[in-house]
């Protein structure tokens, strides 16, 4: 019997975690924030190892983790996936 899967991809900047599989994970709306609202915004994201330790509980697994780079930041991907029905 074949196993199906479901995903999540994280942002990752600073150790913590902004988006996961496109949603933000801070308070707030970051389109609408500038400078050290943005700053704030984002040391109330949770942090990665944390929440790599909540979602291991719940039965995912970190499958890759993609340096990324642009003009503006640097952070990381990560990449995680579970059975369905875990």
């Amino acid at each position: 019997m074949a196993v199906n899967f479901e995903y999540e991809v994280w942002l990752v900047q600073e150790d913590h975690v902004t988006f996961v599989n496109g949603r933000w994970r801070g308070p707030g709306n970051p389109a609408k924030m500038r400078g050290q609202d943005v700053a704030r915004a984002l040391q109330e994201c949770p942090l990665m190892w944390d929440l790599l330790n909540e979602k291991g509980r719940e039965g995912w697994e970190l499958v890759e983790v993609v340096n990324i780079q642009s003009d503006d930041a640097t952070g990381a991907k990560a990449y995680l996936k579970r059975a369905r029905g875990s």
